[in-house]
């Protein structure tokens, strides 16, 4: 009966089984993901907030408004999480390759908004041989960049603006 609360021992145990489940069935996840919310520039966040409160919500108040309401943010964070997983990881010719599982197990970060973790399973990946490191790093530069793409300025500034962690130190 416990196991449907989230806050209970008893849930987290089910949780825990279920992925042990899916490595012992799959093997070893080919990839691990992490995805952040960015509240400061999602405006379509604001415009769901703006209507559902009847106030304008722009990136300078959105922190306050997740915080008066975070179970509406947890519901767009989830739907944008569905959205990627539909059209861009699970799809077919998607990034990663051809996804034949995957888990997702979502937190909440210390500035309270929720984020994502989560292990992906794929079809070419379960026939690498971690032994063969040539292999392995063939697969992951088949798949992960770090290069911009020098033709495109305006992509190269989306990346540098979306997907570069910057590490500020005092």
């Amino acid at each position: 009966m416990f196991k449907k609360f989230r806050l209970s021992p008893n849930y987290w145990t089910h949780v825990k089984s279920q992925l042990y489940t899916l490595i012992a069935n799959n093997g070893i996840p080919t990839f691990y993901i992490t995805l952040n919310p960015n509240e400061k520039e999602w405006s379509d966040l604001w415009d769901f907030y703006s209507k559902v409160h009847g106030i304008v919500v722009n990136k300078y108040n959105i922190n306050e408004f997740i915080a008066k309401d975070p179970a509406l943010f947890s519901l767009f964070f989830r739907w944008r999480v569905n959205v990627f997983f539909k059209n861009c990881i699970l799809a077919n010719n998607g990034p990663l390759g051809t996804v034949t599982d995957f888990f997702l197990k979502y937190e909440y970060q210390q500035r309270g908004n929720q984020h994502l973790h989560g292990l992906i399973w794929t079809k070419e990946g379960h026939n690498l041989n971690p032994e063969n490191h040539d292999e392995v790093i063939a697969y992951i530069n088949k798949h992960i960049t770090c290069k911009y793409v020098t033709e495109d300025e305006e992509l190269n500034e989306l990346i540098r603006k979306k997907q570069v962690d910057i590490k500020k130190f005092n």
